[in-house]
């Protein structure tokens, strides 16, 4: 006699969430009386100088998106990106220089305050090489086109259609409006 597992992965799911459900410590968190017992044990604590509990479940991804921000510096986040694209620090400096400090495609100027405006450093993805540095917005652009010049090429041209078609249409208002008024 063969013994088969009729159970599928939807029951399944279901059964463990019931089990965790069912546990006295997810409904322990929902007491209002817990969840002020908590808040004034944290309060408490923090004015000690003291981190939050352990047990605490909230205080776990605060004290990690708190950690992130703190320990992440300028430095550090510069270093992130340039290992990424497996570039030095030299190369970096050396094309903020040779580029001006500004955009490759825009020209605009690079600030570390603004992040819109944060120097990107651009690669292709076919060959995985590294080009320029770019701002944020153009960067984005190319993403968009996937590196294609053919698009770029066509979304242009649809652009220059349509303003062409814009600029005449105002013409032909504004002479109609004067036409009026005299």
């Amino acid at each position: 006699m063969i013994c088969v597992n009729l159970i599928t992965a939807k029951d399944r799911r279901l059964l463990n969430w019931r089990r965790y459900y069912e546990r006295k410590a997810y409904k322990r968190r929902q007491v209002p009386a817990y969840q002020e017992y908590m808040r004034k044990y944290c309060k408490a604590w923090e004015k000690i100088g003291r981190k939050r509990p352990p047990d605490y479940t909230a205080s776990r991804a605060d004290y990690a998106r708190k950690w992130g921000k703190t320990q992440r510096t300028k430095e550090s986040k510069l270093q992130h990106r340039l290992r990424r694209r497996k570039v030095t620090l030299d190369w970096y400096y050396q094309a903020l220089v040779e580029q001006d400090n500004r955009c490759a495609i825009c020209c605009l100027e690079f600030s570390e305050n603004v992040r819109m405006t944060i120097p990107r450093i651009d690669h292709c993805h076919t060959f995985n090489k590294v080009r320029q540095l770019l701002c944020d917005e153009c960067n984005k652009g190319l993403g968009t086109f996937k590196d294609d010049p053919n698009r770029l090429r066509v979304a242009a041209d649809y652009i220059e259609r349509h303003n062409k078609k814009f600029l005449e249409g105002s013409n032909e208002n504004n002479t109609a409006t004067v036409a009026k008024s005299v």
